[in-house]
């Protein structure tokens, strides 16, 4: 049994389930056939267990794109994807004590690498390992972070079964059957929560509410990415129960309007980076609360607000914390606009990627960002071959992506 080993446990601090690359439209979450790396690294002076796990698929069209970091002090990383590539019938899967196995024994030979393939499906009726066997095995005893992405099975009652007290981080994307009552799990299982990043279809203004105090000291980062049913009825929940954060993304809320903006200027002035992309019913008013009350911001992001014009940059222009500006696809920026950026001498990184009615004359005024150090202007028909060198030539140290 794997929990009889007392050092395997703790090789387990970040677990991440799913799709590598966690796409709503991802064809392979249907299946159940993945890859785990398990690399052990030697940082100051302590071994150190990496597990990265991702589709077969993707790793071989594109290798570059794997990553393996460490969490917190002696954390690990483990990526244990599932619902991905189907399997063939010369694949093994292990058992929990094989796996144990291999851990431990990789580990007393100091062996750099180990790979094998196994079944890591949600479906307790197909005989794959589910959550609660995983966690009575002892794995999740030792995490840190957590991402399911892609698990369409998983509801309310696996997160009870794999939540503990320790954990920090947790990432919940495209799992179609995370509501409400997740939420509350959540909320009820993690008082020490710093970082929550939900992605979730059937989430309602009633969820935001169930975070209680000792969340309000501790979640400084809060992302909420396509929660259609989201209102400004759940700002006032955020607003009213999470006033600490740091990080806050609305990115696909696209209920949300001028008014809960206001309400999260006036109410989370500790924030430092604001996503609202993909709310369509954003507008200039919203931008003139965030320039007057948010004084810290240090990133925002407006991409696809397509009711934003030159007179909302213009509100935008006048905060001299901003060091990040995401403008992507915003129809109505004019060269105008450009006018008032120019005057934010502490714009680091800007991206104007697809505006539409940008010409070469007003991007050439970009310029005097003398601090820029990375400018986006993909897909702006506006944009010369000759600009673009006028623009490397003026600004050697910012990265001009075209």
């Amino acid at each position: 049994m794997l929990d009889d080993s007392p050092n395997c446990a703790q090789f387990f601090s970040t677990v991440k389930f799913g799709c590598y690359q966690s796409s709503p439209g991802c064809k392979h979450l249907r299946r159940c056939a993945v890859g785990l790396t398990l690399t052990f690294l030697s940082v100051t002076g302590r071994r150190v267990a990496t597990v990265s796990m991702d589709c077969r698929e993707e790793r071989s069209q594109a290798a570059e794109k794997k990553k393996i970091s460490l969490s917190r002090k002696q954390c690990s990383l483990v990526r244990l994807c599932s619902g991905l590539f189907g399997y063939k019938k010369h694949d093994t899967y292990p058992s929990w004590a094989g796996i144990q196995h291999r851990i431990t024994s990789a580990g007393a030979r100091k062996k750099r690498q180990v790979r094998l393939t196994w079944l890591a499906g949600v479906e307790a009726s197909r005989g794959y390992p589910t959550i609660h066997p995983m966690n009575r095995h002892g794995l999740f005893q030792a995490l840190f972070e957590l991402e399911l992405a892609g698990c369409n099975e998983i509801t309310e009652a696996g997160l009870w079964a794999c939540l503990t007290p320790r954990v920090v981080s947790l990432t919940l994307t495209d799992c179609i059957n995370v509501a409400d009552e997740a939420v509350g799990a959540v909320a009820q299982l993690l008082p020490s929560l710093y970082e929550f990043s939900l992605q979730a279809y059937h989430v309602t203004d009633a969820a935001l509410g169930y975070f209680s105090p000792k969340q309000s000291n501790s979640l400084s980062i809060l992302r909420l990415q396509s929660c259609w049913e989201l209102t400004n009825h759940g700002v006032v929940n955020i607003v009213h129960s999470l006033p600490n954060l740091t990080v806050l993304s609305l990115s696909g809320c696209s209920k949300i309007t001028d008014e809960g903006v206001e309400l999260i200027a006036e109410n989370l002035q500790k924030l430092r980076s604001l996503d609202l992309s993909w709310c369509p019913r954003i507008t200039d008013a919203a931008l003139e609360y965030i320039a007057c009350d948010l004084n810290l911001l240090e990133e925002l992001t407006l991409d696809r607000c397509v009711h934003v014009t030159d007179i909302g940059v213009g509100y935008i222009s006048t905060m001299l914390s901003l060091s990040a500006l995401f403008l992507r696809w915003c129809s109505q920026v004019r060269d105008f606009g450009l006018q008032h950026l120019c005057g934010m001498r502490n714009l680091q990184v800007l991206s104007l990627a697809g505006c539409p009615l940008l010409t070469s004359s007003g991007l050439s005024s970009l310029i005097q960002l003398r601090h820029l150090q990375e400018l986006e202007l993909t897909n702006c028909p506006g944009a010369s071959r000759e600009l673009f060198e006028y623009l490397r030539e003026h600004l050697p140290r910012c990265l001009v992506i075209e």
